[in-house]
């Protein structure tokens, strides 16, 4: 199973939780997309053994990720909101993700869940 990360370039929590993500699983595994047309590119064709994680650093970006919910609606998703404003909030909720969350320190809550959809032991 394969992970998908996207994070805009330089965006600090971004970093930590790809660092997080690499102890993890094995760099083969994980793709990393900075920039959303990048992204949207790499989510044609087959998604049935992905995990997308959705990193935005902004309101601006939950907006301009919106227009991927189509393409990634079956694909099991992991989405970390820049801030816990309502707004944020709600429009992270359209992409039906199965696990929403802000940024945490040590992403502890992100990886558990990650190693669930993963089938990791530990």
């Amino acid at each position: 199973m394969k992970v998908i990360l996207y994070s805009p370039a330089g965006y600090p929590h971004g970093r930590r939780l790809l660092g997080v993500i690499e102890k993890m699983i094995p760099k083969h595994l994980l793709v990393v997309f900075n920039m959303i047309t990048a992204l949207s590119q790499g989510l044609k064709g087959p998604l049935s053994d992905t995990v997308l994680v959705l990193c935005p650093s902004s309101k601006e970006e939950v907006r301009e990720l919106g227009a991927l919910r189509e393409p990634i609606c079956d694909v099991r998703t992991i989405l970390i909101l820049p801030d816990g404003d309502r707004e944020t909030i709600a429009g992270g909720h359209r992409f039906q993700p199965r696990f929403l969350t802000v940024p945490t320190p040590d992403f502890k809550d992100v990886s558990k869940v990650l190693g669930k959809m993963l089938h990791l032991k530990g």
